[in-house]
């Protein structure tokens, strides 16, 4: 059996609310720091997300206990609000 290792990381979805102004700020990042632009991979505006935390390379055969435990802690953990007040 051939084992994949897979990269793995646990997020938070962005609201479509606030793409847009990540999306406006990413643009000014990428304006004010050219030099630097083509050094970093900046992520498109559809898959903005916070990362909770990576879990760096993981046995793709543990996906499924890690879904499932996931799945339990999220069905325990009350929401939760994430304000953001300002992006520099």
């Amino acid at each position: 059996m051939d084992i994949k290792i897979v990269r793995l990381f646990i997020s938070l979805p962005v609201p479509e609310t606030y793409r847009d102004a990540f999306g406006e700020w990413q643009h000014e990042c990428i304006r004010r720091h050219e030099e630097v632009t083509g050094q970093l991979r900046w992520t498109q505006r559809e898959q903005l997300h916070l990362t909770a935390r990576f879990l760096g390379d993981v046995d793709d055969q543990r996906i499924s206990a890690l879904e499932q435990a996931f799945a339990t802690v999220c069905r325990v953990t009350p929401p939760f609000e994430l304000i953001f007040e300002k992006l520099v």
